[in-house]
């Protein structure tokens, strides 16, 4: 603000106000530098999606028929549902013993796994960048975030921190 006082020349403010935008770029990681971390923050907030898509395909067999039944056939789609609004389709995914309620339950898991070790790459490959960031100074601010998803050293081991054992 000082800085902005003691201005004279109209230039000069151009140019504390093309620092600042930068600074404000480099922040955001809208950088050159700073993409690929960028990137790494997109795709770890797009795992959280691909869960509730995987819960809506094999958790929820009945939002997506009410889905298709929305879109008319109401007639068929009534013929088929018993008690308690469960139709022939769910009754036969509940039945624990049916081969199909069998295969769902081993893509489900096989999909649900693939994405939890997607999510634990990903973010120990963010940790590890976070620290080397933070410890060159390119990040100091987000040396609070580091800390925040490195909990408990649950990513990066004390050892690989440089930290005293607990």
């Amino acid at each position: 603000m000082k800085e902005l006082q003691s201005l004279t020349d109209m230039d000069e403010l151009i140019e504390i106000h093309d620092e600042f935008l930068k600074k404000i770029v480099k922040l955001c990681f809208l950088d050159s530098k700073s993409k690929n971390v960028l990137d790494m923050i997109s795709d770890l907030l797009k795992i959280p999606l691909e869960f509730r898509q995987l819960c809506k395909k094999y958790l929820l067999p009945s939002a997506q028929q009410e889905d298709s039944e929305s879109s008319g056939d109401d007639e068929t789609a009534n013929k088929s549902i018993g008690k308690l609004g469960v139709t022939s389709t769910d009754q036969s995914l509940l039945n624990l013993e049916s081969l199909q309620f069998v295969d769902r339950f081993n893509r489900c898991k096989q999909e649900f796994e693939q994405m939890v070790n997607s999510h634990r790459t990903r973010m120990k490959l963010l940790t590890a960048i976070l620290k080397k960031y933070t410890k060159k100074g390119i990040f100091n601010y987000l040396n609070e975030a580091f800390i925040r998803f490195n909990f408990n050293s649950f990513y990066i081991s004390r050892e690989d921190e440089e930290l005293d054992a607990v």
